[in-house]
């Protein structure tokens, strides 16, 4: 399950979903598990991004009981997607790269 967020065109509204994927033969469905809401701004989105994670927690969950409460987690969800890394992390100089030992 995933939260997907749909764009009216033409429109400011922004709408929010839990959909669930299923394959059917060869191909792949997506259904609405659960509709959440129409966001008019980015404030309201965002506020309807953390509902609709916390819900997906709790019905992924079922009758398991958990150990943070479901907005908590999704809160946790929602600032570990937005944490982005700057490209410099990643450049690496393969001149500077030295062997340790290589296994055969």
């Amino acid at each position: 399950m995933f939260v997907r967020v749909k764009v009216t065109p033409n429109s400011p509204r922004k709408s929010v979903q839990i959909v669930a994927s299923l394959r059917v033969g060869d191909k792949v469905r997506q259904k609405i598990v659960r509709y959440i809401g129409v966001a008019q701004n980015d404030e309201e989105l965002e506020e309807l991004k953390l509902l609709a994670e916390s819900i997906k927690i709790q019905m992924e969950a079922g009758s398991q009981q958990l150990l943070m409460s479901p907005e908590k987690l999704a809160r946790i969800n929602l600032e570990a997607k937005a944490e982005k890394y700057a490209s410099e992390d990643y450049q690496v100089d393969l001149r500077n790269l030295v062997e340790e030992q290589r296994i055969v």
